[in-house]
């Protein structure tokens, strides 16, 4: 069986605040198009209240994911984010 690192990061923050969400926002969704085609970033939930979002992050630690997250552009505006290290077992 193949165990994978995977970290989900919970990124909280209300869209509502960011003063230049319009323009933040396609340079957020380029920067995740680019961590999905390096196979960084397996999924990207965005929270139907606008209250942030849950990344699942794969083969990364929490130090790496840590390092990944901070490559938003909207990283600034990031209220808090909770780090779930886990092992993907399928």
């Amino acid at each position: 069986m193949i165990k994978m690192k995977t970290v989900i990061a919970n990124v909280i923050n209300d869209l509502a605040k960011i003063p230049n969400l319009d323009e933040l926002m396609p340079k957020e969704m380029a920067r995740a198009t680019e961590l999905v085609e390096q196979g960084t970033l397996k999924h990207l939930f965005i929270k139907d209240d606008h209250m942030g979002a849950v990344l699942v992050l794969a083969n990364v630690n929490a130090e790496e994911a840590k390092k990944v997250m901070e490559s938003f552009p909207m990283f600034p505006h990031f209220q808090e984010i909770i780090y779930t290290e886990t092992e993907q077992s399928f």
